[in-house]
């Protein structure tokens, strides 16, 4: 067993590239793939240096490519976060959710927890609070 930037690496472009992985379907069968640079592990390790103990690799943009550009090391907390949105979300927006009595709650996960952000009556107050809130706990805003 190789080191935990390896390991990465390793599972990385198994589930990219190998149909036989078992995660195949959600990675490469969605069209996701591993930029050209990285099929080479002395750039990864370059580009992404070692994780701190307990984080993995993880796509900022959980629709886009693992690429420099688009990853990062991060805990598991961070990682649950950032998901692709649920088919039966509807508000189309990641950690807003139409609520009893038809109010719109607005909720964001960082390190481990679960900070609630408002109840709104309309989806647009909703989301802008969602926004400034993944600009002030993660540095961008997740499409």
């Amino acid at each position: 067993m190789g080191s935990s930037i390896y390991n990465a690496w390793v599972s990385m472009r198994q589930r990219c590239n190998n149909p036989k992985n078992p995660e195949y379907f959600r990675y490469g069968a969605l069209g996701i793939s591993v930029s050209d640079d990285w099929n080479c592990f002395e750039t990864f390790k370059e580009d992404m240096g070692e994780p701190e103990i307990g984080y993995s690799l993880d796509r900022i943009d959980p629709r886009g490519n693992y690429s420099k550009e688009n990853c990062r090391w991060a805990d598991n907390a961070t990682q649950s976060f950032n998901t692709k949105i649920k088919i039966t979300n509807k508000s189309g927006k990641s950690g807003v959710k139409l609520y009893k009595g038809g109010r719109w709650r607005a909720f964001i996960g960082f390190k481990g927890k679960q900070h609630h952000l408002g109840y709104f009556d309309c989806i647009e107050e909703a989301i802008d609070a969602r926004k400034s809130a993944e600009l002030k706990f993660y540095g961008f805003i997740k499409e």
